[in-house]
């Protein structure tokens, strides 16, 4: 009805009369559905609530209000109108943004900078090969692991569609994703998940540059471009496959102290800040994207990522603009740490070591095996024991498997390190002095 004034037949008095009207939504449905539609109707390949910037003919530009029939087809839907934020002021706003976030290291702060900037670069059709997924781990909840991507979200004026796992019920989790996929939404957000994530349908979705086939229900199966769309994911502990961990960049956040005050926005919340200011922080994003494009365009000779274009283009900009660490700085490892469910599991009983104020304590396997059934923690490959002895010496082959590989005799996992002492104790059961093998965890302690 905005793009001009919709009439049908009415009768009246046996005679028809030509009224103004509504269109109805099943003729709407039966109108998109034509031929005339399909041929007649410009194609859209990304639709945004903002402004969206773009590289056209060398130069940069911004896409407001309206369709675009540049990078596949852009539809912006707000009427939102971007400020030029100098780019030193830039920098210190997204740093500012970001001040209450307890990142693990600077890395990760260097990783939450580049999945800020990684949207804009999405929509605008920067990249020619495929971005990794976001992922947000926390050793607690309610470490800020989600505000970070719904900070993200808030930046770009839009909402995620929302999956979670599921323990029962209807529909899979390919599924669900598949329905996310249809509705076109600009973020597509794995909440809180827990557990092993195994779907090779999300895993060639992050890859996958041209089209991804969803089939819905009662309908034909759809071929859909999701190269603008952003995957987070979010979880305190998720065990995933290789692939899916080479497919991802990890952002470790830690739970600030208690008592910790976050900044008193003069709007309020972080969220009503954001919110108020989304133009401003939208011109910081893009200002950042401006500055790398006068400087020619440069790209990082960096390794450690299998999405090497995406890697070499933020590592540039996260490197020379914000004077960050590189994205890839112990990235790896975490990458290794998520995808082996050994150390997924030695993870989480450090957390509950730590929860339980048991730290700098002497373990014995038995003894982890208690912690684990108190704590409702899953051995790997959700083995499951009924006899505390048999689970005490699943943990000493779990341990012995582990410290198989350390380096020093210690296993360092997201902050802890785990060391083993061989102490000689005395059974009365036996009447000998036997070798046992004790675990103690620690905090990592870093040399300065």
């Amino acid at each position: 009805e905005s793009y001009g004034t919709l009439y049908a037949y009415k009768k009246r008095h046996e005679e028809l009369a030509l009224v103004q009207r509504n269109c109805t939504q099943n003729s709407a449905i039966a109108l998109m559905a034509s031929l005339k539609a399909v041929e007649l109707l410009p194609p859209i390949r990304s639709i945004s609530n903002s402004p969206v910037i773009c590289e056209v003919s060398g130069r940069i530009r911004v896409l407001n209000h309206g369709y675009h029939a540049i990078n596949g087809g852009v539809f912006v839907t707000g009427q939102k109108s971007i400020p030029d934020v100098p780019v030193i002021k830039a920098v210190k706003a997204i740093n500012n943004l970001y001040r209450d976030f307890n990142f693990q290291s600077p890395a990760d702060k260097s990783r939450a900078f580049a999945m800020l900037i990684t949207p804009a670069m999405k929509m605008g059709g920067f990249f020619s090969q495929p971005t990794p997924i976001d992922v947000a781990e926390a050793n607690e909840s309610q470490s800020g692991k989600t505000e970070r991507q719904r900070t993200c979200r808030r930046v770009y004026g839009e909402k995620a569609n929302i999956i979670t796992a599921r323990q029962g019920g209807v529909g899979s989790l390919d599924e669900s994703f598949g329905q996310a996929i249809a509705r076109g939404t600009a973020f597509i957000e794995l909440d809180n998940f827990r557990g092993k994530l195994d779907s090779p349908f999300i895993e060639s979705a992050i890859t996958n540059t041209e089209a991804v086939s969803v089939r819905l229900l009662r309908q034909a199966e759809h071929q859909m471009d999701i190269s603008s769309t952003t995957l987070q994911l979010s979880s305190n502990g998720v065990e995933v496959t290789p692939d899916f961990a080479n497919r991802a960049c990890i952002t470790k956040i830690l739970k600030q102290p208690d008592g910790y005050q976050w900044h008193p926005w003069s709007e309020g919340s972080l969220r009503q800040h954001v919110e108020a200011n989304q133009v401003y922080y939208l011109g910081c994003v893009f200002s950042v994207i401006k500055e790398w494009h006068r400087q020619g365009k440069p790209r990082a000779n960096s390794t450690g990522h299998d999405m090497y274009e995406w890697l070499s283009i933020l590592d540039s900009m996260i490197i020379n603009i914000f004077k960050l660490p590189s994205l890839m700085t112990g990235h790896r490892a975490t990458q290794e740490q998520v995808s082996n469910p050994n150390i997924v599991w030695l993870r989480a009983v450090c957390l509950a070591v730590k929860k339980n104020d048991d730290l700098n304590r002497s373990f014995q396997a038995f003894q982890i095996a208690t912690l684990c059934n108190d704590s409702i923690i899953d051995y790997p490959r959700n083995k499951t024991f009924y006899d505390d002895a048999q689970a005490g010496r699943h943990v000493g082959s779990l341990m012995a498997g582990l410290f198989k590989h350390a380096k020093d005799g210690k296993i360092v996992v997201d902050g802890f390190e785990v060391s083993r002492d061989i102490e000689s104790i005395y059974s009365d059961k036996t009447r000998n002095t036997d070798a046992t093998k004790k675990y103690r965890i620690n905090v990592q302690i870093h040399d300065d």
